[in-house]
């Protein structure tokens, strides 16, 4: 499944009128959205189907989402290469270099992992 399949799923439980998680003004997560993992570097194996989704709670911006088969790995590292450019587009300000990073995030910084279960039409 591609990355547009993936937030278009993801935009549609967001807007949809389903029971969901809601904080600080930010990203309405499904009801079933679990909390996986957090901080700032998260390996995290998915026990079934589903969507990972990695949210910076106070500023309630989403990150990242990921759709995952069973036994696959969620993997975030704010250093590695494919997020400094994402963290520094959503953090940081005019001339924050890649390895200045880290210390573009607000010192609050909190990165919370969510895992919402695929469900099926037996559930």
């Amino acid at each position: 499944m591609g990355i547009r399949m993936v937030a278009v799923i993801i935009a549609g439980i967001l807007l949809s009128g389903c029971a969901s998680t809601h904080f600080g003004g930010g990203p309405q997560l499904p009801a079933n959205a679990q909390i996986v993992g957090g901080g700032l570097s998260i390996n995290w194996k998915a026990p079934t189907n589903g969507t990972a989704i990695l949210v910076e709670v106070n500023s309630g911006k989403i990150v990242r989402t990921q759709s995952l088969n069973e036994e696959d790995t969620f993997e975030f590292d704010p250093v590695a290469l494919d997020s400094i450019a994402l963290l520094n587009s959503m953090f940081g300000g005019p001339g924050v270099q890649d390895n200045e990073t880290l210390a573009a995030l607000p010192k609050d910084t909190r990165f919370v992992l969510y895992f919402v279960p695929e469900t099926t039409a037996e559930q």
